[in-house]
C-alpha cells in the first residue's frame, strides 16, 4: 500500500504515522504561541 501525502510516497502506514507525528510536534508550539497572544 502506498500513501500519497503531498509529493511524498510513503510505503508503510508506520511512515505515514511518523510524518503525522512530526507535523503535530511542529504545530503544538505554534498553537501554544497563538493562544498566548490571544489570551
Amino acid at each position: 500500500m502506498i500513501y500519497r501525502v503531498g509529493f511524498v510516497n510513503l510505503e508503510t502506514y508506520e511512515e505515514l504515522e511518523n510524518e503525522v507525528c512530526q507535523i503535530i510536534k511542529m504545530l503544538i508550539p505554534l498553537i501554544k504561541k497563538v493562544k498566548r497572544e490571544i489570551a
